[in-house]
């Protein structure tokens, strides 16, 4: 059987500011985003397993970005504690919930290699 490939489109709102950036993302800002994952594989060829003919079961897909990605980073301010906004997400901490402190510059293409990561 040929290789398949299935994807699940997933999206969430977050903020987040580039230190040192010389554009307007250096301020805090957000975004909404959408991520399109994408498995691919050989789907199952045995007649008695609950999940044949499936590459991967959807809801185990959703299960896993949900958790890992969506529930983490959906309205959440993301920002670089290797950077000087560690004070301001000090002092965001004082008054919201959800504030990450990232090894990385919270680019989004950096956001995408971290969320390959966890999943």
């Amino acid at each position: 059987m040929a290789r398949i490939r299935i994807t699940k489109y997933f999206n969430f709102e977050t903020a987040h500011a580039l230190y040192g950036y010389d554009g307007k993302c250096r301020n805090v800002h957000g975004h909404s985003y959408e991520l399109y994952v994408t498995v691919v594989g050989d789907a199952i060829d045995d007649a008695t397993h609950v999940k044949n003919g499936m590459v991967m079961d959807l809801g185990d897909l959703k299960k896993i970005v949900k958790s890992e990605i969506v529930d983490v980073f959906d309205h959440a301010t993301v920002l670089n504690k290797n950077s000087p906004h560690i004070k301001l997400a000090g002092q965001l901490m004082e008054h919201m919930e959800r504030v990450l402190l990232t090894e990385y510059q919270p680019t989004c293409e950096n956001m995408l290699a971290d969320f390959a990561n966890r999943i």
